[in-house]
């Protein structure tokens, strides 16, 4: 993930304050598949495609909002149930069936370094505006 995020600096982090729902220059394939993993209904090829993408961003902005209240919080990430960590994995597409507890919450920790905590440093040294929906597509 870090290798992606660091290919993608440049689109990720920009002068330009992205918009709302700029997911960046993602192919329609890519766009489709995110879809389809996140359980939009891109399988019907005659929705067109902002629906989908319409629907991914609604899906990344509850993420992000999540992740930012798992880390303004502090929230211990082993007090979490195992149903609630599966859920808040599966959500980010973290690992798979059978992962152990403790893989699972060290999947989530990496996950808000590289999607929250790291980007609020950058753009704190930089002054450049971060794209979270495009970031987190990365992810």
């Amino acid at each position: 993930a870090e290798l992606v995020l660091k290919v993608l600096k440049d689109e990720i982090y920009t002068d330009v304050k992205p918009k709302n729902n700029n997911l960046g220059d993602l192919p329609k394939p890519l766009v489709k598949g995110l879809g389809r993993a996140l359980e939009a209904p891109s399988f019907n090829s005659l929705l067109p495609g902002f629906f989908v993408r319409g629907k991914i961003v609604n899906n990344l902005k509850q993420i992000e909002m999540a992740d930012e209240f798992l880390v303004k919080e502090n929230v211990d990430l082993n007090s979490l149930s195992s149903l609630l960590l599966e859920e808040t994995c599966s959500a980010r597409l973290i690992g798979g069936p059978g992962r152990s507890n403790d893989d699972m919450v060290e999947g989530l920790e990496a996950w808000l370094d590289l999607s929250v905590r790291q980007p609020k440093e950058i753009v704190k040294e930089s002054g450049k505006h971060c794209n979270v929906n495009l970031l987190r597509t990365a992810l």
